[in-house]
């Protein structure tokens, strides 16, 4: 419901010119845009985690849209606006990528460096010129896509509860990769432990494909002409399920050896998932990062905490599949952000009812 009025309402203010007048006047906002996945139409087709992915063709048209209409800003400079508190040019933007795929160098660098805009790559550096090591969701993933209906048999790391979900998913013929993502997504609430063990678990139950998912470290010192290069820690483990001294490990040795080599300093760092709690911005501070990432889908003002940076998905662009002008001078503008608020009390709502009233 809220993104048919979230449509209407950009036609109405993209027509009426009110969407061009505040960009004019908005001086104090910046729009940071995050990006995961740069990948063939095929590609997003047939995944569960198609969420994270953008096509290489609604790439270019984003791209070129950022280019004509926004203030493309290298990460680095928009940092020095907030400290000097240095008013914004009419619809700044940056680009960011986060996570470190391969698929950054070879279909989003070409085209980002032919419309001359400057990006930030945040890169979880384990991953990093591994052929088999891969982020547990695409494991989940790549697992289902190679299982042929063989069920999985009880195992003591695992729960019979967990066991029980993914034998019918596997049987599962109806939906099926809209049900592999939900399963992807509850994932997100299992501790890592429970994560390594499952991942361990199915690995034993498909051969690995050989495919380099993950950026290269040649590609990463390549691509440093258009992207600065960003921590997104070691492990992408979520920090609010570690100790302070494991977020220091994490923090600390993937800085160190981004700049040891690309030659270059890190300066910012991603929270993976946006896991963040005060502590951890403290340990970002005494790391030596200039800045921090969230997954809050709002603009930034002059006011924003450096180390607390908003970010919209390039997802929230695109209106079934479509990139639309009045669509994509709503999303950068502030009034996304009012809508971004009733989604929050939506789901609020959502939760109470379930709780008092369903149950």
């Amino acid at each position: 419901m809220i993104d048919k009025i979230k449509e209407y309402s950009s036609k109405v203010l993209f027509y009426s010119g009110i969407l061009y007048l505040n960009s004019l006047f908005s001086k104090k906002k910046l729009t940071i845009i995050t990006f995961h996945r740069i990948v063939p139409d095929s590609v997003k087709n047939e995944s569960p985690n198609k969420s994270m992915m953008i096509t290489v063709s609604q790439f270019k048209k984003l791209i070129r849209m950022i280019s004509l209409y926004t203030h493309p800003l290298p990460l680095e400079t928009a940092i020095l606006h907030f400290k000097i508190k240095k008013k914004f040019p009419p619809r700044s933007t940056v680009i960011t990528f986060e996570d470190g795929y391969a698929d950054n160098f070879t279909h989003a660098y070409p085209i980002l460096k032919k419309y001359r805009i400057p990006a930030t790559v945040f890169i979880a550096t384990k991953y990093i010129d591994q052929n088999d090591k891969w982020f547990w969701w695409e494991e989940v993933e790549n697992f289902f896509k190679q299982n042929k209906g063989e069920k999985l048999q009880p195992n003591e790391l695992i729960s019979p509860m967990l066991i029980d979900t993914i034998n019918r998913l596997i049987v599962t013929k109806t939906d099926r990769i809209s049900k592999i993502r939900t399963f992807i997504h509850d994932l997100y609430n299992f501790s890592e432990e429970e994560r390594k063990s499952l991942i361990a678990f199915i690995r034993k139950k498909y051969t690995h494909p050989k495919a380099h998912l993950m950026l290269t470290w040649d590609q990463v010192k390549s691509m440093t002409d258009t992207f600065e290069i960003g921590s997104h820690t070691l492990n992408h483990f979520f920090l609010n399920s570690l100790s302070p001294s494991e977020i220091s490990e994490e923090f600390t040795q993937s800085k160190s050896l981004i700049e040891k080599k690309i030659g270059k300093k890190c300066r910012n760092i991603c929270y993976p998932a946006g896991f963040i709690t005060s502590s951890v911005i403290k340990q970002a501070i005494d790391s030596g990062y200039e800045s921090g990432v969230t997954t809050k889908p709002v603009n930034n003002s002059l006011n924003t905490n450096v180390y607390l940076l908003n970010r919209k998905d390039a997802g929230y662009f695109f209106v079934n599949n479509n990139l639309k002008r009045s669509y994509f001078f709503f999303v950068l503008s502030s009034f996304y952000d009012l809508f971004e608020l009733l989604r929050y009390c939506e789901t609020i709502v959502g939760k109470l009812y379930y709780t008092f009233v369903k149950k």
